[in-house]
């Protein structure tokens, strides 16, 4: 037997948010940015009341890749975003190739 305590109306705030971005660029395709998304439920406090999965977007990076889009008051386009992240990779795949080569201490 379950005893009902009553209930309480609260007013949930709704948002949706972006949890990863893949950027896959495969040998001889074309380079597809992914956004996967998820829905946020908050209570006014601001706790965390549910999170669901939300459909997710992508975009071929030819299609974007010259179209200008503003983000807190800058402007870029997709190639220029995209671009860095491939060198900041390669700079990150180099450390991780000189810790492998270290000597062991």
């Amino acid at each position: 037997m379950a005893v009902d305590p009553g209930t309480q109306t609260l007013v949930l705030a709704s948002r949706e948010r972006t949890w990863r971005v893949n950027i896959e660029a495969m040998k001889g395709t074309n380079c597809v940015v992914a956004a996967f998304r998820e829905g946020i439920k908050t209570a006014p406090d601001g706790s965390v009341v549910s999170q669901e999965i939300a459909p997710s977007t992508s975009r071929d990076l030819s299609a974007v890749a010259a179209r200008s889009d503003t983000v807190a008051g800058k402007t870029y386009t997709a190639a220029e975003i995209t671009g860095p992240i491939a060198v900041i990779a390669d700079v990150w795949r180099g450390e991780d190739l000189a810790v492998k080569a270290a000597p062991a201490a």
